[in-house]
Formats: structure tokens, C-alpha cells, sequence
């Protein structure tokens, strides 16, 4: 948010699950969350009524506007995007994300299976890549003119092999019309408790330890 962001511009999170971009308000960035499950949206509300009464250092607190929609489907413009996409863990082969929603943008994962079969996680591999193509032009769409979208992808495990979704989505972003910038790459403090039960269980698959903070223009 700091790096690519300035007081004033509007951030879309166009998945925005438990809503972790509203804490940019605080930082005197307005944010708009676009998130598919009402569960989230209402943990969206909960969360944003104890974010608003944090003291504000500095900056003026931004305006923060939580909407129930599909990021397939954004209206309005925005000056920056910056999400984190769904992924595979190792447990589930055929579904992205469908245990559970184990999203990097969270500060602790969230233990809650969505039901509904429009849900991006819960998309197979083929269907899932043409949704988030989906996803990225109407980002493009909605994105004004010089703006940057900065996603956080992590790489996966599938049948004992690393699945490159970082490349897979830089080609999805490009299809959709967004010019590559830079990539970032950040190192994760622990490991999440099916990794560790996977590793233990299958020690000579490499493990990932690091996330991918992928930056592209319009």
C-alpha cells in the first residue's frame, strides 16, 4: 500500500474475504471491498466498525466501502488494485482452494468452507483460470489509465509437484491486456498446518516458502 499507493487514491480489493485492505484506510486511502460470500461481507462490517475508531497518526482515516458482488462482474474506477487470488493446497487435487479458504492477504487463515458453487475456489483447474481471466479484464476495465494491480499469489502442490501459479497468472494478466512491472517476493513466516502434515507425510516434495507479490499496469 505504501509503495504503490498515495493518500487520497482508491484501492479495490476485488476478493476481499475478512477485508484485511481496509486497514489502508487508516493509512488515508479509500478502499472498496467486493467480496461474493455474505458470511465475509459480514465479517467485513464487524471488522470495519472496530477499524474506523483506531486513532489516526498522521493521516486523515479514508473511506471504506464493503459491496456483496463477483469480481467478475466491478463497476466504477479505481486508481490501484491490490488483492490476493484463491489457490490449491495440497490436500484437495481437483479443486482450487476447496477445504478451506487459505488466503495470504489474512493475518490468520480462516477455517470456513463456502458452499456456493459460483465461488471462485470452488472452480476446477480449467474453469478457475478462465474465472480469474474474467476477473483480471474486468480489473482492467475498471482500472484508470497508468493504474497498477498488485496481486499476492502463492505457488502450490498438486500430485507431488509445484503448480506455478505466479507464471500461470502473469500470462493470465497479460492475456487480459496489463503490462508486467516488477516482482517481489516475500518469505512466509510459518507454514500452515496442512503443509506441515503434507511434508512430514511426503518430505521429498519441495517445500514453498515464499509468496509472490506480482505488480502490472495498465
Amino acid at each position: 500500500v505504501e509503495r504503490y499507493s498515495k493518500e487520497g487514491e482508491v484501492i479495490l480489493d476485488p476478493m476481499a474475504g475478512s477485508g484485511t485492505m481496509m486497514l489502508a484506510c487508516t493509512m488515508g486511502r479509500n478502499v472498496l471491498l467486493v467480496e461474493l460470500e455474505e458470511e465475509f461481507c459480514k465479517m467485513m462490517r464487524d471488522n470495519w466498525a472496530e477499524v474506523r475508531m483506531r486513532p489516526q497518526l498522521g493521516s486523515e482515516m479514508g473511506l471504506c466501502d464493503i459491496q456483496q458482488g463477483d469480481a467478475r462482474k466491478l463497476e466504477g474506477l479505481c486508481d490501484s488494485i491490490i488483492t490476493s487470488p484463491p489457490y490449491e493446497e495440497a490436500h484437495s487435487s481437483k479443486n482450487l482452494g476447496g477445504i478451506f479458504r487459505d488466503r495470504q492477504d489474512l493475518q490468520a487463515y480462516s477455517w470456513l468452507k463456502s458452499d456456493n458453487q459460483n465461488n471462485i475456489d470452488n472452480l476446477k483447474s480449467d474453469s478457475y483460470l478462465e474465472a480469474m481471466l474474467q476477473v483480471y479484464q474486468q480489473c482492467y476495465k475498471v482500472l484508470k489509465p497508468q493504474g497498477l494491480m498488485i496481486l499476492v499469489t502463492k505457488n502450490f502442490i498438486r500430485n507431488k509437484q509445484i503448480i506455478r501459479l505466479d507464471t500461470d497468472t502473469i500470462k493470465l494478466c497479460e492475456q487480459a491486456g496489463f503490462t508486467f512491472v516488477e516482482r517481489h517476493y516475500r518469505k512466509l513466516p510459518s507454514q500452515s498446518f496442512w503443509r506441515v502434515i503434507y511434508h512430514q507425510k511426503h518430505p521429498e516434495v519441495e517445500q514453498i516458502l515464499n509468496e509472490d507479490v506480482l505488480v502490472f499496469v495498465k
